[in-house]
């Protein structure tokens, strides 16, 4: 699973290059994937996962990308039913008339329902592996997450309630942000489960 980003659809279009990619050479995309694995690998390594927790984590893991698959599906199916609408209304803009006021607002409400199908996906996933890893972290790796949220935040994270008064946060609410975090760049990319998988013989 990818970490959503709320896009509009002006915005969206927008970012869609403008110029044919060039292909990388397999050495290029041997060399993107494995700094991209070092990347995480640098996050997952200091837990000294155990075998045992792997085991736990990974299903979690799993069944996040294959709910992240079929959403993806399902913008798949929606994007395909209104495409004929849209691809018309392009030619019509091309000619030099702009949608109306009623099928700009059809558009906003096609993607706005795909941006709150992926919020709640993405939402759900993140719940379910913090719950998880709280569940499954010792103390000693607890700890380590909590380090590297500090180191990617520039400082110890608490809920906004606390903003006035960090000190008085208590300690299992400013935990399950640093395990949020951790999850969301970690656990739900989808490059991390290949790498549980390829470190889960060797740990103990």
């Amino acid at each position: 699973m990818i970490v959503p980003a709320l896009f509009s659809l002006v915005a969206l279009v927008a970012a869609v290059p403008q110029t044919p990619p060039i292909k990388p050479s397999p050495e290029a995309v041997k060399a993107r994937d494995a700094i991209a694995d070092i990347v995480l690998l640098q996050s997952i390594v200091p837990l000294k996962l155990r075998a045992s927790q792997i085991d736990r984590l990974l299903p979690k893991m799993k069944a996040a990308q294959e709910e992240w698959l079929r959403q993806l599906k399902l913008d798949d199916d929606a994007l395909r039913a209104v495409e004929p609408v849209v691809s018309k209304l392009r030619a019509s803009a091309i000619a030099g008339t702009l949608p109306s006021a009623d099928d700009e607002k059809r558009m906003s409400d096609t993607n706005a329902e795909r941006e709150k199908r992926t919020v709640q996906v993405f939402r759900k996933a993140v719940a379910d592996l913090v719950a998880e890893t709280i569940a499954v972290f010792d103390e000693t790796q607890k700890n380590e997450v909590q380090r590297q949220s500090d180191a990617q935040f520039g400082a110890k994270r608490v809920p906004k309630k606390y903003a006035a008064n960090p000190s008085k946060a208590p300690r299992n609410e400013v935990e399950a942000l640093a395990l949020a975090a951790y999850v969301e760049r970690v656990l739900l990319i989808d490059r991390t489960i290949p790498l549980f998988e390829a470190i889960r013989p060797t740990a103990k």
